[in-house]
């Protein structure tokens, strides 16, 4: 994200319409890129955004709907081995009706 204020609109949106059980707001990072045929370096903001596999598709979709930029990096990361507690609390938290912590 460019900003912090987009990436917490984006992340707030994201919990309250229950697509993500939580995101992780990381400011501070730099990226290197290329734009358009022109070298760019810019701060940007980071956000980890935890969800159930099967949403996936849904919260990509919803999230390039609301972020700023034209294409945004959207990347699913499987992960091996988490923990039954928080898979068990991302997926209620995720569950229509589900209980809030």
């Amino acid at each position: 994200f460019p900003g912090l204020d987009e990436a917490r609109r984006v992340g707030r949106e994201l919990v309250e319409r229950r697509l993500a059980a939580c995101v992780n707001i990381i400011p501070g990072m730099t990226a290197i890129f290329e734009w358009k045929g022109k070298l760019d370096e810019v701060a940007e903001i980071a956000m980890l955004i935890k969800t159930r596999r099967e949403m996936a598709a849904d919260v990509m979709s919803e999230t390039r709907k609301l972020h700023p930029y034209t294409v945004p990096a959207l990347l699913v990361i499987d992960l091996a081995g988490a923990d039954e507690e928080f898979a068990a609390w991302i997926a209620g938290q995720t569950s229509p009706g589900g209980a809030r912590a």
